[in-house]
């Protein structure tokens, strides 16, 4: 399973060039060089720049870029340092956040931009582009951020607990209000007393479904709750 972007490899024509366009320019980190390459670095970003005579340092006619995060703090001095510094610019910004579109000595077509992914969707939402649709995103149990634990009896409904010797429940996770998980746990017999049993919640909240009736929901951070 893919969990994350590894590295970018851009190839370049001249090194020393490149090595000073994106460690003193873009004041990437360097952290090493050789004779045909260099490892640069941001947070969450490895760029290697490998020497590569075949490389046309014309732009490429498609849209395919690589884009930068900024605060918006920076922006305006950011932009005002690449002009100085003669960058070529390859597009006006048409899109929701501040963007500055610039080339790198070797026509690679770079962006640096103020905003993220969730940024971006929510403006989706408001003005959609032609024929946009918006999925649920995945829960993920290795992430939790609250403990909750469901108490369940066979008083809060004996019809169902006589009619049936065992239960099964689902817990269902939301960045409230929208769900965005489900999990089924295994069948348990119904106790006589009732039982406890924790679970994990995550920022937004969580819900249970107990033998397929959606019984409770609750926000995160609100302790203990009984279906």
């Amino acid at each position: 399973m893919l969990c994350g972007f590894n590295h970018l490899t851009l190839a370049v024509t001249d090194l020393d060039r490149s090595v000073r366009f994106y460690h003193e320019l873009l004041q990437l980190q360097l952290d090493a060089t050789w004779d045909t390459g260099a490892y640069l670095s941001l947070p969450g970003l490895w760029l290697c720049l490998s020497l590569d005579p075949l490389r046309d340092a014309k732009p490429a006619a498609d849209y395919t870029h690589y884009a930068f995060t900024v605060a918006a703090a920076d922006f305006t001095a950011l932009v005002a340092r690449l002009r100085a510094g003669d960058v070529q610019e390859w597009r006006d910004n048409r899109s929701e956040g501040a963007s500055f579109y610039f080339l790198d000595p070797d026509g690679h077509k770079l962006e640096a931009h103020v905003g993220d992914l969730a940024s971006r969707l929510q403006a989706c939402r408001t003005k959609p582009y032609a024929g946009m649709k918006f999925y649920p995103k995945p829960w993920n149990v290795q992430n939790p951020s609250t403990s909750i634990t469901l108490c369940l009896s066979r008083a809060h409904d004996p019809i169902l607990a006589a009619r049936r010797p065992c239960f099964r429940f689902y817990l269902r996770y939301y960045a409230w209000p929208r769900l965005v998980g489900c999990v089924r746990h295994r069948r348990r017999p119904w106790p006589a007393c009732g039982c406890r049993v924790p679970v994990r919640a995550f920022a937004g909240g969580c819900g249970v479904v107990l033998d397929g009736i959606d019984r409770h929901r609750w926000r995160a951070g609100s302790g203990q709750q009984c279906v």
